[in-house]
């Protein structure tokens, strides 16, 4: 029964009705969260609340690593997906500590999140697991790092920035050995390092100019996002 649920036929296709679906119900539940913040703010349930969210995280994760387990997956399936595999889990353990350094790479890696909710790269319909489990998980990244902000009123500086660079810098390194043992990009791709995500994105007519300019264009345009996403929040201190 888990087999058939999670490798189930794939239904899903980009910019279709159910895409839009889903688009539209995460920017109306992005402004309803938007809209409970200061009641959050005023109730003496917070910890709970920010904990709750956490926890949902790491349930929906460790969830999808059991089906992958169950159904016999290979090892480098168990790999965190790109940054949004790994803002996961440390978006989880942000939430449960308020660590500083956390929100600084956490926050900017929503970025990714949103890229991911216009070019989902996922084939799993609405009767899948896995399509709820890839979509509440990637919604819950860019809520975990507006949380810290709305609700915790941490403030975003351009070192926060720059340090989330830094890391993001180390993670892509440190990933992307496993793709290059594999070597096969629809096996393995982690950060994207060896191609495109499946499905046509922006980043295939870079790809198309050979890899010597793919991959520092990827990272460019990554690090320009990064900077973008956190303009309507930069304090100078």
């Amino acid at each position: 029964m888990i087999k058939s649920v999670f490798l189930a036929s794939s239904e899903f296709s980009m910019f279709s009705v159910t895409h839009g679906i889903v688009f539209v119900i995460c920017l109306l539940s992005l402004y309803a969260f938007y809209k409970v913040v200061p009641y959050i703010k005023k109730i003496p349930y917070e910890i709970e609340i920010r904990y709750s969210i956490a926890t949902v995280m790491l349930v929906n994760e460790i969830s999808n690593l059991f089906i992958k387990y169950n159904n016999g997956l290979p090892w480098y399936e168990f790999f965190p997906d790109a940054t949004c595999g790994l803002a996961i889990y440390l978006g989880a353990l942000m939430l449960f500590t308020k660590n500083r350094k956390l929100f600084s790479v956490i926050f900017f890696w929503g970025f990714g999140a949103i890229l991911t909710f216009t070019f989902p790269d996922v084939t799993d319909g609405p009767t899948t697991f896995r399509f709820y489990e890839f979509f509440i998980s990637h919604f819950l990244i860019f809520i975990s790092g507006f949380y810290m902000i709305w609700v915790l009123d941490f403030k975003l500086t351009y070192k926060d920035l720059k340090t989330s660079w830094l890391y993001t810098g180390i993670m892509v390194v440190l990933i992307t050995i496993p793709n290059y043992i594999v070597n096969d990009p629809h096996v393995i791709n982690y950060f994207y390092t060896l191609a495109p995500p499946t499905g046509g994105t922006p980043l295939d007519i870079i790809y198309k100019l050979g890899a010597f300019i793919y991959i520092p264009g990827w990272i460019s345009l990554s690090m320009l996002f990064m900077y973008l996403y956190g303009l309507p929040f930069y304090q100078k201190k």
